[in-house]
């Protein structure tokens, strides 16, 4: 996050809760500035609406009495979400307005969802916290270990060292396509347009 943005073009933003203000998010997507894409729940939000690749951070979690730091990530996510222009359970609705009583200001929030993130110094496990499975994220270091190079289209990636434990235990059979009717996108966007800066949508 400190040198990212150094190594990229200028249309390219290293996103963050630091380099734009109102993204309210613990982990951060490089934007290509030249294109659009508005996520429906993002969209009231001034921030850089580019088409975006995710990078999530991978951080250690703890391996015994993990109850306090879930209800501690709950509630700071609570508070998070409830700056998105989204639909929720009403067991979250009331969870946002819970969480807006202990956290009145969203940048603390996240500050300390931050700072909880990474408050475990050590662990056998590590986690991609933000990610949207849950327990399913939680995998032992071993999986990860000092990675293997796969190919990814025209290059070639790093990935975790026993990636087939990784993925399995995410996705199940990662392999099989889900059936056509099944195959449903979970980004619901208001706009894409690969051709012009999101600036000219929002001014």
């Amino acid at each position: 996050m400190e040198i990212g943005q150094s190594f990229l073009p200028n249309y390219y933003f290293l996103q963050n809760y630091l380099t734009d203000p109102e993204y309210y998010v613990n982990f951060a997507k490089i934007r290509d500035s030249r294109t659009t894409f508005i996520e429906s729940s993002l969209r009231n939000l001034r921030i850089n609406h580019g088409v975006y690749i995710d990078v999530f951070p991978l951080d250690y979690y703890p391996e015994h009495n993990a109850k306090i730091f879930r209800t501690k990530d709950l509630l700071f996510s609570a508070r998070i979400k409830s700056e998105y222009d989204a639909s929720f359970s009403a067991k979250m609705i009331a969870l946002q307005e819970f969480s807006k009583l202990l956290y009145h200001d969203v940048n603390n929030a996240v500050r300390r969802r931050d700072e909880l993130m990474q408050s475990v110094l050590s662990s056998s496990l590590l986690a991609n916290i933000c990610g949207v499975w849950g327990s399913r994220e939680i995998a032992p270091v071993g999986w990860f270990g000092d990675g293997t190079d796969a190919v990814f289209e025209d290059i070639v990636v790093q990935v975790p060292a026993n990636f087939h434990k990784y993925l399995t235990k995410l996705y199940g059979e990662y392999m099989t396509p889900p059936p056509i009717e099944k195959r449903i996108g979970h980004h619901y966007t208001e706009l894409i347009d690969l051709n012009k800066p999101y600036t000219e949508y929002i001014k």
